[in-house]
């Protein structure tokens, strides 16, 4: 079954990406990003289960924001990009909490990594990634568990 929400094609605001970060041409084999409606895969590589919930969330935020406003934030404001970012990430790692301490931990560190990477403008300390984004997924984690 095709799916229709993701393009193996550089997203419509591929050039202002890549001028504010300059990483994601160098990336663009392995990149993946969402503009509302779809996520798009310039290098055609299957994603995993966690990072379509990563990029779930970014349909989510860039339909609710409307997403040229999105996008305009997103480039400009360094608190507004780490905040969609963390939201995200922490969705994203609250995949693996199920799976035991020591993948949980591997993968927390792998995505504190790409988080306080010049990918996203090096906006964050890794530790500090790590923390935020191991905080979030604990919340999601233990509100499912709740429920």
């Amino acid at each position: 079954m095709e799916d229709k929400v993701i393009l193996n094609e550089t997203p419509p605001n591929w050039e202002a990406i890549v001028e504010r970060f300059p990483a994601a041409k160098e990336m663009a084999m392995n990149v993946v990003i969402t503009y509302y409606p779809h996520i798009y895969i310039p290098g055609g590589m299957q994603i995993t289960p966690d990072v379509r919930i990563h990029e779930n969330i970014h349909l989510y935020q860039q339909r609710e924001l409307g997403v040229e406003k999105w996008w305009e934030q997103y480039l400009t404001d360094d608190d507004f990009r780490l905040s969609q970012e963390v939201e995200a990430y922490g969705a994203q790692l609250a995949v693996f909490k199920d799976f035991g301490t020591k993948v949980f931990e591997h993968h927390k560190n792998r995505l504190a990594q790409d988080l306080s990477s010049q990918m996203y403008g090096a906006i964050i300390s890794f530790g500090q990634a790590a923390s935020k984004i191991r905080r979030l997924a604990n919340e999601i984690h233990n509100a499912k568990t709740i429920d």
